[in-house]
């Protein structure tokens, strides 16, 4: 009878570390659970927040790309209007010199269409004195009347292709300062579209 209480004394002392070890299983098993729940809802968060990230990279890329469209439109209008300028530019010093040459040529012929009548009056003065004077002198006089006359009507048409050729200079000038604003607006307008660019990037 003591051997068969000893045994059964064993057996329950077995039965209850049997019981505990099967508590702290299951007490185990639901902390697992509760762990495992937990990383399921920071995962779920993580894969949120990617997507979130995701699509804003997708949003910046889109908004580099369309800077850089813009940038690269900035530049070209750029170039063209700097190369407008330059054909301007040379336009005006063309005309520059035109005008230049125009007034040495009417300087030239001034200076000859003073010389002519310096010469009309000497000879009128050396016709008036010999009353009535020579044949040849008479001629003389008819020439350098002619080729005064002819001297006066160049000069006349210099005059007005040098004053035509001014206007038309004008003209150039304003159209260059106007040139000169459209590109330094033009380089601000590059200026803030590379700042922007910057900026996106930098986020």
């Amino acid at each position: 009878k003591a051997a068969l209480e000893k045994e059964n004394e064993e057996l329950r002392r077995r039965l209850a570390e049997a019981e505990q070890k099967l508590a702290d299983a299951l007490s185990e098993m639901d902390r697992m659970r509760a762990a495992i729940e937990k990383l399921k809802a920071e995962k779920a968060a993580l894969e949120k927040e990617l997507a979130e990230a995701k699509a804003k990279v997708a949003e910046l890329e889109k908004k580099v790309g369309e800077l850089q469209d813009a940038l690269a439109d900035a530049k070209a209008e750029n170039a063209k209007l700097a190369a407008e300028k330059a054909a301007l530019e040379k336009a005006v010093q063309d005309l520059k010199d035109k005008v230049g040459e125009l007034e040495k040529k009417n300087g030239e012929l001034q200076k000859a269409l003073d010389q002519a009548v310096a010469e009309k009056k000497r000879l009128e003065a050396e016709h008036g004195a010999l009353h009535g004077g020579h044949g040849d002198l008479k001629d003389r006089l008819s020439e350098l009347e002619g080729r005064n006359a002819e001297l006066e009507k160049k000069n006349a048409e210099l005059m007005q292709d040098l004053m035509a050729t001014k206007g038309e200079n004008e003209k150039l000038k304003a159209e260059k300062e106007a040139m000169a604003k459209e590109i330094a607006d033009l380089k601000q307008r590059l200026a803030e579209a590379e700042q922007k660019l910057a900026d996106a990037l930098s986020e």
